[in-house]
């Protein structure tokens, strides 16, 4: 067995990479993982060797991390995290022809009778050709990444669209 360098990152999430490099194997740990108990850390030790060698996950193993990872503590850390070391940037939602806030409150009241939250809109930085949008749950925001909503005044397609992304990402 090759020696380990393993060291704990600040992660926006609670990532594991490993990686044999140089004839050593280098892990990295997201930093929420520091005050794991022992047998999760066992338990990440195994999925990590087990993917770096291509060899099946012991299920007792994947599920003892997955219960880990998932309990309400370390989700509520985890979220707290990721709102605090992420790096979006908000452009706002006013956009060239159209206002996000103004387009949501209008199918919101049209489809929904006004009963859905408002998430913070914006336009995202990157325009693309495939990918409409995403929403982040940890901010409560909804990134609109289509430049033909933002680029043209024919806007009915693109909000609609926009309004079915937003509630099946719920």
């Amino acid at each position: 067995m090759p020696p380990f360098t393993i060291r704990f990152r600040k992660f926006v999430s609670l990532n594991t990479t490993i990686r044999l490099r140089a004839d050593q194997i280098h892990v990295s740990l997201s930093d929420l993982l520091e005050g794991a108990p022992e047998p999760v850390l066992r338990a990440i030790a195994h999925i990590l060797l087990a993917k770096l060698y291509k060899k099946p996950i012991d299920p007792a193993q994947n599920h003892r991390y997955k219960r880990f990872a998932t309990s309400a503590a370390v989700m509520r850390q985890t979220e707290l995290t990721r709102s605090r070391r992420g790096n979006k940037r908000y452009l706002g939602p006013q956009g060239r022809y159209y206002n996000l806030e103004e387009v949501f409150e209008s199918l919101n009241g049209r489809f929904f009778n006004g009963l859905m939250g408002r998430p913070q809109l914006t336009w995202s930085e990157a325009l693309a050709k495939r990918l409409l949008g995403h929403y982040e749950p940890s901010s409560s925001a909804a990134s609109l990444t289509a430049p033909q909503a933002r680029a043209t005044p024919s806007n009915t397609c693109s909000t609609t669209r926009c309004c079915t992304w937003y509630t099946q990402s719920k």
